[in-house]
């Protein structure tokens, strides 16, 4: 699992698409994550408490961070 942040639009958003195209699983975290078509969370990543609450959620999934 490749976490990539802003991952909603600019260069956060291409990083993704080709992680994804070269066969990649993503988690993508943004403010904005309505419009999304892979795994993502909303998170401000400049707010501790958001860090902290993705955080949690992604290790209660058990997803493998590389």
């Amino acid at each position: 699992m490749i976490i990539v942040t802003g991952a909603s639009r600019g260069l956060g958003y291409a990083i993704s698409r080709n992680l994804i195209n070269n066969g990649q699983d993503v988690f993508g975290i943004a403010r904005n994550v309505e419009n999304l078509d892979f795994d993502c969370a909303s998170c401000d990543i400049s707010n501790y408490d958001d860090v902290k609450k993705i955080s949690r959620f992604l290790k209660s999934k058990k997803y493998e961070i590389n």
